[in-house]
Formats: C-alpha cells, sequence, structure tokens
C-alpha cells in the first residue's frame, strides 16, 4: 500500500473504526480438573482472581524468566482460552504441555475453530451496539451472542475489540459491521497504530530472549503472587535492578524508516547502545518513527543516537529516544 492508503486507514482506526482479519491470532483451550493451579503455576500473571468472562494479559516465561510468549488469559466456567501470536504459539504450547505431568489437565488447539476479526476505534461499541453485539468495557472482559464471541482488547493503544466469528460466517459478519460504519483496514496501518502507541510485538519487538521488563510488560505480572516458571529470575530483576536494556521510541531521520534489525549507537562514545526493532512511516507525526532497545543509560528522551545498518558499518541516519506512547 502507499502512504495514502495508509493515512486513509489510520485515520479509521484513529478517528471511527476499523476492521481486519488477524489469522495471525491463535488460541490454546485449557481445561481439566487442575486448570486453575496448573495455569497459575505457568504464567507470571495471578489467573485465580479471574471470574469467568473476565481476562487478563500474563508472559509465559522459561526458566530463564525470558519471555515465551506474550499471553491473553481469558476464563470460562470450564475452561481458559489462551490467546497468542503465531510467532510464540508453539513455544507456549510446546512449554505447557512440557509441564502437564501431574496435572489433570488438557490442552487443545482452539484455533481451526473461530475467525478472528479485530475492530478498532472510538466508534467500535457504537457500531457493534448496531449490530446487536455486546461490547464490554473492562479491558479483556468478554461475552457471546449469536455465536460470536466479543473480546474488549485496547492491544493498538486505542479502544479495539476482538471478534471470534465461525469461520462460515465471516463474510457475513464483515458485510453488517462496514454496512455498521467500520471501515476495512491493512494490517500495516494496524502495526502504524500500533508503534504510535508504544506497544511491543510478541515475535517483532519480543523475542525468546526478552526479559519481561525490558518490554515494559509489568501489567503482565503480578509480583506479590506464589511460584511460577521464571519467577526467580523477573522478582530478581525486579527487585535488585538486574535489566540492561529498555524498550524505548525512536524519532528516526529521514522519509524512509530504517530496516528492522538497525544497529542503534550513543553519539558521546560511538559504542553500540541497542537495536531498532519496529519502525514505520507515520501519517499522524509526519515522520519515520520506531520502536527498540537500548541500554538504560540511554532512555532518556531527547537522547541522540546514531543508526547504522544490522552490518554496524553502514551509517542510516540517526534517531532521538522518545516518550511512550508517541506525542
Amino acid at each position: 500500500m502507499n502512504l495514502s492508503d495508509i493515512a486513509h486507514d489510520v485515520t479509521a482506526l484513529r478517528t471511527d473504526a476499523g476492521l481486519l482479519p488477524r489469522p495471525e491470532v491463535y488460541t490454546l483451550v485449557l481445561g481439566g480438573p487442575d486448570r486453575v493451579r496448573f495455569l497459575n503455576g505457568m504464567v507470571t500473571n495471578d489467573v485465580e482472581r479471574l471470574a469467568p468472562g473476565q481476562g487478563q494479559m500474563a508472559v509465559k516465561a522459561s526458566p530463564r524468566g525470558r519471555v515465551e510468549g506474550l499471553v491473553r488469559v481469558r476464563r470460562s466456567e470450564d475452561a481458559f482460552f489462551l490467546e497468542v501470536e503465531e510467532a510464540s504459539a508453539q513455544a507456549v504450547a510446546d512449554g505447557l504441555a512440557k509441564m502437564m505431568i501431574m496435572d489433570d489437565v488438557t490442552l487443545a488447539d482452539g484455533t481451526p475453530d473461530r475467525t478472528v476479526l479485530a475492530l478498532v476505534g472510538p466508534r467500535s461499541a457504537e457500531i457493534l451496539g448496531t449490530v446487536q453485539l455486546p461490547a464490554p468495557d473492562a479491558e479483556y472482559a468478554f461475552a457471546t451472542a449469536a455465536g460470536v464471541t466479543v473480546i474488549r482488547d485496547d492491544a493498538f493503544g486505542g479502544v479495539g475489540y476482538e471478534l471470534h466469528v465461525p469461520p462460515s460466517d465471516v463474510a457475513k459478519w464483515q458485510d453488517r459491521l462496514t454496512k455498521a460504519g467500520a471501515t476495512m483496514v491493512s494490517s500495516g496501518s494496524l502495526d502504524v497504530i500500533r508503534i504510535e502507541n508504544g506497544r511491543p510485538r510478541d515475535g517483532v519487538d519480543i523475542d525468546a530472549d526478552t526479559i519481561p521488563m525490558e518490554a515494559r510488560l509489568e501489567a503482565a505480572i503480578d509480583f506479590e503472587k506464589g511460584c511460577y516458571v521464571g519467577q526467580e529470575v523477573i522478582a530478581r530483576a525486579h527487585n535488585l535492578g538486574g535489566v540492561k536494556h529498555i524498550l524505548v521510541g525512536l524519532e528516526l531521520d529521514g522519509e524512509a524508516p530504517p530496516p528492522v534489525g538497525a544497529r542503534l549507537y550513543a553519539t558521546e562514545n560511538g559504542k553500540e547502545t541497542g537495536e531498532v526493532t519496529s519502525a514505520v512511516w507515520s501519517p499522524t507525526f509526519g515522520r519515520a518513527i520506531g520502536l527498540g532497545f537500548v541500554r538504560v543509560a540511554h532512555q532518556a528522551p531527547g537522547t541522540e543516537l546514531e543508526v547504522r545498518a544490522a552490518d554496524g558499518d553502514t551509517p542510516a541516519g540517526r534517531a532521538t529516544v522518545a516518550a511512550l506512547p508517541f506525542e
């Protein structure tokens, strides 16, 4: 898509309501009598506190305290639904299955049972009402009507909902939602909104070497709960300041964003301090912006950095650290 198309879609997402499919969202279904105790020992947040119809974000951490996957946990009467990006779905599923030894739990792939549509923007709740679907107020809460599960999820920084639709009914619901006022938008425009609002993405900005606090995922961690896989490392990093790199916003020089993986260097001494993990042209701010990780010594907004290509030698412009979300 060209920049004018992206700008059109971004405007819809920011001021109206944008609709698009999200095939990259996977769902794992955890059942069985021991599901609450088991899952509480697997993820960073306290799932025992959830009532049916509620949800929360959590991290499935490795024993080394690194992110195996950023997981949205939803509790129903008889199961937990775990939504995770495709890039991390296998690692999360394998990590859970490996620990299912003495617990009476089951794990199934619920992805084929539904198709995911995202509805994002300030008019989203109004449009859901027009088509007679629920619009939960509390973030991560969910409700089902007419065979469609609607989940409140502001993952991209603005008001948003995720619709889990029977695969055979996708065309019907897309038609109803667009007739009610939603605009079909591109995944690229949703990525722009995500970066403008400073939201890291699993498998893009977050990988298997990321400590949750490096990616500013504190909201997905309950630091008071009992033992879970990776807790010791995460607690030590939280309590003793063990994080050496941190997610920051980047205002980038030039019209063309640098490639993902471009290296960042401190201007005062020429030493490498981090890398660019996401970069886009923002029609909202009229410039290239991005997300990246830098050493904590360089996280202050206004810090100037040199950008080089991934080889570390080829100059690729300059960057200024910015507070998140971008303003």
